[in-house]
């Protein structure tokens, strides 16, 4: 086991600009983005393996129950782990440039520990994704299905040159959170041109009024009727 890095070691970097000449001369990283799935699905640096440390998943990372591979959020970022052993590493967020005001339970730094420990020897991306996007969008991947504008708002421009979503639910589009699970509002529900264009065919409704729209139309519902207070009992 190799030791704890502690969160004032410095961790070798690399500049958005270098990043973004090797992977158009020849590809040749690894990339692990440290975000939350959403953000993830939402946008991130073409190629980007996400590893999600939600909640529950960290405690039972952090006592050693599972593995980094464990967390990571699709069937091709598990494949990747095992096929880029020999490849560069580079971690992300949407803003970290170094590791000195980072807590030692920070998803950052718990990733790095983990690759280390794994034998490799990551670069920390300045800036992140925040700042990869500004300067290279066109390396970047925007997950916004082709859908009436109508349906969704003109996105919040948070990061220049990256046509970033807003995450709040009033104003976010429907997303993957894995392959086959779509994240989605009760203005979603309501919409045919989301059904259709991701392809739905059954829907899990966690409300306690919502109506299944399309019920009639061969979608198969399932009802959880919850209420979104902090009262309701999950």
């Amino acid at each position: 086991m190799a030791n704890k890095r502690d969160s004032t070691e410095t961790l070798p970097t690399i500049h958005p600009h270098d990043l973004a000449r090797d992977l158009h001369s020849s590809g040749d990283y690894f990339l692990v983005d440290c975000r939350p799935v959403l953000a993830y699905n939402s946008c991130h640096i073409s190629g980007a393996v996400n590893v999600n440390f939600t909640g529950m998943m960290k405690k039972r990372f952090i006592a050693g129950k599972i593995g980094l591979t464990d967390l990571v959020t699709t069937a091709e970022g598990k494949e990747k782990f095992k096929t880029c052993q020999d490849a560069p590493t580079v971690v992300y967020d949407d803003c970290t440039s170094d590791l000195e005001n980072l807590t030692p339970t920070n998803t950052m730094l718990l990733v790095i520990h983990a690759l280390e420990d794994m034998g490799k020897c990551p670069f920390l991306l300045q800036g992140g994704l925040n700042e990869f996007g500004v300067l290279h969008p066109s390396l970047c991947e925007v997950s916004v299905p082709r859908i009436k504008q109508s349906i969704i708002p003109a996105p919040r421009a948070t990061t220049p040159g990256v046509r970033e979503q807003a995450l709040d639910w009033q104003t976010a589009p429907p997303v993957h959170v894995l392959s086959y699970v779509v994240l989605g509002s009760e203005k979603d529900a309501r919409a045919r041109e989301v059904i259709r264009d991701f392809n739905i065919k059954f829907v899990l409704n966690v409300t306690p009024k919502c109506p299944n729209h399309f019920e009639a139309e061969d979608i198969v519902y399932k009802r959880i009727s919850v209420s979104d207070t902090g009262s309701q009992k999950l």
